[in-house]
């Protein structure tokens, strides 16, 4: 995708931030976090999913990984919603008993990254700030 907007400029591309790419193991989403290790990377947690932000100027992409492939669910009850009808829900915590890097958590450089994908990383995060600008609503026009 990069190569075909690079290599035409001339046509407009409209992008919602963040990109979402989603992971199917830890093991993969390891492999992620090796890579942008080098050129920095923002771990966010939610209920449902761990995911690895790299920012390219106002444009994010974010790797995903259902947050089970990476801990355990320890359901600690359950708590009653008052509706119609009444909804039983778990109260639960998540467990992470392995850090998503050896050593390390996955925020900073453990193991050493792949030479060529990060400088095509860096490579890439370079020419789309220069190919990028902002709209008054806020969109990414690139390519005008």
């Amino acid at each position: 995708m990069v190569e075909f907007f690079r290599d035409h400029p001339d046509i407009p591309f409209y992008f919602d931030s963040p990109m979402k790419i989603y992971v199917d193991t830890k093991e993969g989403l390891a492999q992620v976090a090796r890579a942008l290790a080098a050129v920095g990377l923002e771990k966010r947690w939610s209920d449902y999913a761990l995911s690895l932000r790299l920012s390219f100027g106002p444009v994010a992409v974010d790797w995903f990984v259902e947050r089970s492939q990476v801990c355990r669910k320890v359901v600690k009850g359950t708590r009653v919603i008052p509706a119609s009808p009444e909804r039983v829900v778990e109260k639960y915590d998540w467990v992470c008993d392995e850090p998503l890097l050896s050593g390390n958590d996955g925020e900073g450089a453990a193991g050493e990254p792949d030479p060529d994908l990060e400088e095509r990383l860096i490579e890439a995060r370079e020419k789309y700030e220069q190919h990028c600008r902002e709209t008054d609503d806020g969109r990414l026009l690139v390519g005008e």
